[in-house]
């Protein structure tokens, strides 16, 4: 499996603070049938920057380790970009970087509300040759609150992210809900873990896919490993005609 979103890198984010902490949660997503997955810590957050540069070497310090410790996994060096009016600026100056070297940008909302300027900068992306990528959707508010957004942010061509734990219902029942409405809307393009550590926020993927397969298909689960292995390989994802969020329904 691939997981495109973690927090694995050492003493960058709220994600691993230290190296034997990577270690640790490298060893439980290798265990966890991971084998390949993008670091990607927070960048203009508002309280971490991450230059492309710091992420890669720290990239391929973890990778050298990982390799002396015969652990089955390969890192790639990722951001997750808060959304900002400069990110094309910073992408082609190299501050920011895609996810693997691909097209595809990980871009994070804020958690309660949508900045009015987010579909023209998620259609100044795409004019520019990236593929946005919105990390999970589902647990922001105003998307909850007016899912009509989300729909025509995809419907003009921008991809989207689920958390694996907010399938497995560990942020709230709502955000499961919508979890289950972004699913059934055929609103949703990849699974990840969004792994923070090994205790809370850990590799769940397996767990997360198992639930979709049996609520909506495994149709819909080989979709997403399909996308993530797009990514690594820079290729096109699939991707379904999107449909409104006309109820809420429960996904448990």
């Amino acid at each position: 499996m691939i997981d495109i979103h973690t927090h694995i890198l050492p003493g960058l984010d709220d994600g691993a603070p230290t190296l034997e902490d990577a270690v640790e949660m490298a060893e439980a997503a290798a265990a966890a049938g991971i084998t390949k997955l993008i670091a990607t810590p927070h960048h203009q957050s508002g309280t971490f920057y991450n230059p492309g540069r710091t992420i890669k070497q720290e990239t391929k310090k973890l990778n050298n380790e990982l390799q002396k410790r015969n652990i089955a996994l390969e890192v790639y060096p990722g951001q997750e970009i808060r959304l900002h009016g400069e990110i094309i600026q910073e992408l082609q100056a190299g501050s920011a970087i895609t996810l693997a070297a691909s097209p595809y940008v990980l871009v994070e909302l804020p958690e309660d509300q949508v900045p009015t300027y987010a579909a023209n900068v998620f259609y100044d992306l795409q004019m520019a040759g990236y593929k946005p990528i919105i990390a999970h959707p589902e647990r922001n508010e105003e998307l909850r609150a007016r899912p009509e957004l989300l729909y025509r942010f995809v419907k003009n061509g921008a991809l989207t992210q689920l958390t694996a734990g907010s399938v497995l219902g560990n942020f709230g029942r709502k955000v499961k809900r919508f979890t289950g409405d972004i699913i059934e809307a055929r609103l949703a393009h990849f699974l990840a873990t969004d792994a923070h550590d090994t205790a809370h926020r850990g590799f769940l993927l397996e767990e997360a896919e198992q639930t979709v397969s049996r609520k909506f298909g495994e149709r819909t689960v080989e979709q997403w490993r399909y996308n993530a292995g797009q990514v690594l390989n820079q290729g096109g994802a699939r991707r379904e005609q999107p449909m409104h969020i006309k109820r809420r329904r429960l996904f448990r």
